[in-house]
């Protein structure tokens, strides 16, 4: 998903992506989200942390954590989209659910 790349603070960028297909399928989620507006979702990176980062107008009343220490932690919500996207292969979209970028980076549609 993501090269590894040293950083002062040790964190990973989304330009940082490992090969074209997965920055494919991402261009392809975002330029869906894109095309809705008042549309909210969240990028959901399971590699390593769990990072989440909110795209849309909800996310200034969003209560949904930048990071968590696991997937249990998140909300039930989003626990069971990422579920369901995780038996799809990558690249596949599902409505009112969301996207599979790869093995370990998701866009969740918003409850």
């Amino acid at each position: 998903m993501f090269t590894k790349k040293s950083s002062v603070d040790g964190t990973k960028s989304v330009t940082d992506w490992k090969d074209s297909a997965d920055r494919m399928r991402m261009f392809s989620a975002l330029t869906k989200h894109a095309m809705q507006p008042n549309h909210t979702s969240y990028l959901v990176s399971t590699d390593e942390a769990i990072k989440v980062q909110c795209i849309g107008v909800g996310c200034v009343d969003s209560n949904v954590q930048e990071v968590y220490r696991s997937v249990k932690d998140m909300p039930n919500w989003m626990q069971t989209k990422i579920a369901v996207l995780s038996l799809a292969p990558e690249g596949y979209s599902m409505d009112a659910i969301g996207h599979k970028i790869s093995e370990t980076m998701f866009m969740v549609e918003a409850e």
